[in-house]
């Protein structure tokens, strides 16, 4: 948030990771939260709402169809990576509660969703997928992580598609 930032300087980092490929995705995920909390000291939020958006199809490919090698990033970007940020981060948060000898309720993972399972998209069959299972992941997580005081959301607004060519202001 904008306003935030300006009236809280330094309340706000952006960190960046390549998420689209598995490849040593687990030590990514692990630097991200120990970057984050080097920068403040600790960490209580995570969002996960990085995405891939392509199209994937069960038939033929044509000339508007991303190459096969795009398919991991769609999965990985999508479910792979949601789960190995959620679990890095709850290692943290499980730490750092026994440092504190307690178990305070104020972490929260939130997972940013396309409400995919009432409307699947054609030709987006591994997209949808892997939002299901990102989907699932948060129903999972929810469960087992309550116990360490970290509350686990899913908010599905629903599916936006963006032109191809979107300009540039």
């Amino acid at each position: 948030d904008v306003v935030l930032f300006r009236s809280r300087p330094n309340s706000a980092i952006s960190l960046q990771a390549e998420l689209g490929s598995s490849n040593a995705l687990a030590q990514v995920a692990d630097k991200l939260v120990e970057d984050a909390v080097a920068a403040f000291g600790s960490l209580h939020v995570l969002v996960n709402n990085a995405s891939s958006f392509a199209k994937t199809p069960l038939l033929l490919r044509d000339s508007s169809s991303p190459p096969p090698e795009f398919d991991e990033a769609v999965y990985v970007s999508n479910a792979l990576a949601p789960f190995l940020l959620t679990r890095s981060f709850a290692r943290y948060v499980q730490r750092a509660n026994k440092e504190a000898a307690s178990i305070p309720d104020r972490s929260v993972i939130l997972f940013g969703d396309a409400l995919v399972r009432t409307s699947p998209h054609k030709e987006y069959s591994l997209y949808c997928m892997a939002k299901l299972g990102a989907e699932s992941l948060a129903q999972s997580a929810s469960a087992e992580l309550a116990p360490e005081g970290i509350r686990v959301n899913c908010v599905r607004p629903g599916f936006n598609s963006f032109p191809i060519a979107m300009p540039e202001d």
